[in-house]
């Protein structure tokens, strides 16, 4: 269950970890929801994401949960504009987050005033403690490094221990692999999007998900070094690989169907 340098266990203690892992696993609620045909299986999954977001919160990783936000408003806004909505399913979705929401607000008001506290008036001193870490650790490096990169291991050397100790993941690309690395690591990362946004008309929920799930990484990738910690790190190449599986199967069975018709 140990993942890379320590970290990374269903049990870790770092709110940035245990809140990524939740928003994942929010994500694939989401996705089960979404494709399938009876309203109970449906709402099932509904009720399964709806609770892994609540763990996302009460996590109280501003990143993890500025993600999950972000991610939940696009899904809604894509549904509301893009999808034939199943009235029945809607209506009764819309009486399961609102039940849902009312027993948290009830039953877990010193939580969420936690919350609140963390996320509001922890947020300027996070970001000022972080942007100072973030221009101590580039001032470490010429220009030719931050162009050209400095190898791997640099940050760590910068950093010293043996945990991910940049906190961005953009920022220890940066060190160690240049601007120019860090171009070529957005290169896979546009071809997803752009694979996604291909076939999202046709094959809506797979498509969908993956734009999602790079989404909330990338978010994440701002204050964590998310692509490194194995199980998180894990999952996301797992999931994006079924999606994109399940996409190109489908492809496949249907140009099969109309060979033989």
């Amino acid at each position: 269950m140990f993942g890379f340098y320590g970290i990374g266990t269903i049990s870790e203690g770092a709110s940035s970890q245990s809140g990524g892992l939740f928003l994942v696993i929010s994500l694939l609620f989401l996705y089960q929801s979404s494709i399938h045909v009876k309203n109970k299986l449906k709402l099932y999954f509904l009720f399964c994401s709806i609770i892994s977001m609540f763990l996302t919160l009460a996590t109280v990783s501003r990143t993890a949960i500025s993600a999950m936000l972000i991610v939940l408003i696009i899904y809604i806004l894509y549904k509301l504009l893009f999808s034939k909505l199943n009235l029945i399913y809607t209506f009764t979705s819309m009486v399961v987050v609102a039940t849902c929401s009312l027993l948290v607000f009830k039953y877990f008001t010193p939580i969420l005033e936690y919350v609140e506290r963390r996320l509001v008036s922890g947020f300027d001193s996070g970001a000022n403690t972080r942007q100072n870490k973030w221009d101590r650790l580039l001032s470490e490096s010429d220009n030719i490094g931050l162009v050209f990169g400095n190898g791997k291991g640099f940050t760590q050397t910068l950093t010293g221990g043996f945990t991910l100790s940049a906190d961005s993941q953009f920022v220890r690309l940066i060190l160690e692999v240049g601007y120019i690395g860090l171009v070529l690591w957005f290169i896979p990362i546009i071809l997803l999007i752009t694979f996604a946004l291909v076939h999202l008309k046709r094959y809506t929920s797979e498509s969908l998900s993956i734009i999602l799930l790079i989404l909330a990484f990338l978010i994440m990738s701002v204050t964590h070094e998310v692509f490194l910690v194995t199980i998180q790190a894990s999952i996301f190449w797992i999931m994006i690989s079924l999606f994109i599986g399940i996409i190109l199967n489908k492809k496949n069975s249907s140009s099969n169907s109309h060979e033989i018709v």
